[in-house]
């Protein structure tokens, strides 16, 4: 009986351990992960590249606390600022690096949540907003953000990057309307 219940503790602790152990990325996971991909390097290529047909792109939603702000990644900010309460988000794939085409019909502020580690100079010209903000990926965190008003029409926006896109929020100045003040062209 001895026997079996210091198993079975060793064996929870064990679990717990692993599961410590790969939420934390800490030794031997990042070896394990660099070995499998210099031995197969072409193996998991057909599982990251989805298909264009069935993939969706793009995502307009109105956004809310931990409401993912890419598209592919379940990334959040972790601060929800009240300021940006009653916005509508973009969701874009985290590593896009073109264009996003938008049309809006009403004067909107767009914001944009910067990251220290891209080249963030397409938005020189954007106010700086003391909105506190912190979206912790893999590669960078966002943490500083950027608004501009724009006019009714369409808007080219630049995606961000290198390191990573820069997630888009788009907030109406006047509000009264339950119409959606967006769309995505």
């Amino acid at each position: 009986m001895k026997k079996v219940l210091v198993n079975s503790i060793l064996y929870i602790l064990c679990v717990i351990l692993g599961m410590m152990i790969y939420r934390n990325n800490w030794f031997p996971i990042q070896q394990l992960v660099w070995g499998k991909h210099y031995f197969f390097p072409y193996q998991d290529v057909k599982k990251t590249i989805p298909k264009l047909d069935n993939f969706i792109r793009f995502i307009l939603t109105p956004y809310l606390s931990r409401t993912p702000l890419f598209s592919d990644r379940d990334y959040y900010d972790t601060i929800c600022d009240n300021r940006l309460k009653d916005s509508y988000l973009i969701q874009i794939p985290r590593h896009f690096n073109s264009f996003i085409a938008i049309e809006v019909y009403k004067p909107v502020i767009i914001y944009r949540i910067l990251s220290n580690t891209n080249d963030n100079t397409p938005f020189y010209d954007w106010k700086k907003t003391n909105i506190e903000v912190n979206v912790k990926g893999a590669s960078c965190s966002h943490t500083r953000v950027v608004s501009k008003i724009f006019e009714p029409g369409k808007i080219i926006l630049n995606s961000g990057g290198p390191v990573a896109a820069s997630p888009i929020l788009i907030q109406e100045i006047s509000k009264g309307s339950i119409n959606w003040p967006i769309k995505i062209i």
